[in-house]
């Protein structure tokens, strides 16, 4: 009876120890349930974000061209930006889109014009050589020069017995080249430098939170 009592006051003695266990453990915070992994102490704090970036900034004042969305990812060497003069006139950029339209629906199937297409390749070609012989002062500048006006007189003697479509697609590409050293002459074209991401927002930190300068900020 002894040994009885005994047993049944260790029972209670433990069911009141498991008891207040429970207990204080459920009065504790809502428990988590956490992953396989490092236990870190995280904190607030301030901090400056660092960005890779690279300012591009316009060789001359004007207007410009966006060729790229902002936001779009580009490959080096990709055309971003057009460039214009302040002064540019941008109704040549359409007439040069129209004359290049009407050159290329031009039927190039008439006589005589594959050999104006060859003089005039010859010309440009000896026009080159002339320039380079001015640079080196040689003296075969001026035989040079002579074969190019034969060239050009060969072809005027051309065209004036051709037909007629024949001088229009020449009067077109007159006006084409003159369109177009007006446009390179006040426009630029700008190809990105790098591969990336392109934007054209600025908010005047570039120049100071960068991978240059990351190491020499002072954050007082």
């Amino acid at each position: 009876m002894k040994r009885l009592a005994k047993i049944i006051v260790i029972l209670l003695v433990i069911v009141y120890i498991s008891k207040v266990g429970i207990t204080t453990f459920a009065g504790k915070n809502k428990t988590t349930v956490v992953i396989y992994g490092s236990i870190l102490i995280a904190f607030n704090a301030q901090g400056y974000v660092i960005k890779n970036e690279m300012m591009i900034n316009a060789p001359f004042d004007g207007k410009i061209k966006k060729l790229v969305p902002s936001g779009e990812k580009v490959s080096k060497g990709t055309p971003i930006v057009q460039v214009y003069s302040a002064d540019f006139d941008e109704e040549k950029l359409h007439q040069l889109d129209e004359i290049n339209r009407e050159l290329k629906n031009q039927d190039t199937n008439i006589p005589f014009y594959s050999d104006v297409q060859k003089l005039d390749n010859m010309i440009k070609t000896e026009e080159q050589n002339y320039q380079n012989a001015i640079q080196q002062n040689s003296p075969d500048a001026d035989k040079i020069q002579k074969r190019i006006e034969d060239l050009k007189a060969k072809k005027e003697e051309i065209l004036s017995k051709g037909p007629i479509i024949l001088q229009r697609i020449e009067n077109l590409k007159e006006q084409k080249e003159y369109l177009e050293k007006y446009v390179e002459k006040n426009a630029i074209t700008i190809n990105s430098p790098e591969s990336g991401i392109v934007s054209y927002y600025f908010d005047g930190s570039e120049s100071i939170l960068n991978e240059r300068n990351m190491f020499n900020l002072n954050p007082t």
